[in-house]
């Protein structure tokens, strides 16, 4: 092995062994990243300005997976402890429209039938649109069945038909 002169030879071999290195272990960091820190609790509650109960356990996620936020999202939530406060401002009147949206999205997305939503039961139900950037929001939750579901639709040009805006 080559004996070195000086301890500057050994600081550029070192600067420039981890400048190489850069390129490989910088898509790893932001993985890891992507995956702990954007977690689907946390991009519905950034995007949305809804603040999900620590009472709420996913079970279920999947989206369209798109680079440029086109697309779906599904999110299934087990609610071990409900809180009042959440469904402030929710409706409670069902929407055959939106049930049958939901479905076509449930339909696109493939959601196995154990993680959709029961509605034959009562729920409540909110829904969010952003003009902006045509993303809308549509959350049911089912209190009997202890489960809430968070649907996403990712850069629609306007809500589609049935899928109103409730502000």
């Amino acid at each position: 092995m080559k004996q070195y002169r000086d301890a500057g030879e050994k600081y550029i071999l070192t600067v420039l062994l981890i400048l190489i290195s850069i390129p490989f272990w910088l898509p790893l960091l932001i993985g890891v990243v992507d995956k702990y820190y954007f977690t689907p609790t946390r991009t519905i509650e950034d995007t949305w300005d809804i603040d999900i109960p620590a009472g709420f356990r996913q079970i279920y996620h999947v989206d369209t997976d798109s680079f440029y936020a086109k697309g779906m999202g599904y999110t299934l939530y087990e609610v071990t402890e409900a809180e009042e406060s959440f469904v402030k401002g929710f409706s409670f009147t069902k929407e055959s429209s939106l049930e049958d949206n939901t479905n076509e999205i449930i339909s696109d997305l493939s959601i196995p039938k154990s993680y959709c939503p029961p509605f034959d039961e009562f729920y409540f139900s909110l829904q969010k649109y952003k003009k902006q950037s045509g993303s809308h929001l549509v959350v049911l939750y089912f209190p009997d069945a202890k489960r809430c579901f968070f649907i996403e639709s990712y850069s629609w040009d306007s809500p589609p038909q049935g899928y109103e805006s409730k502000r």
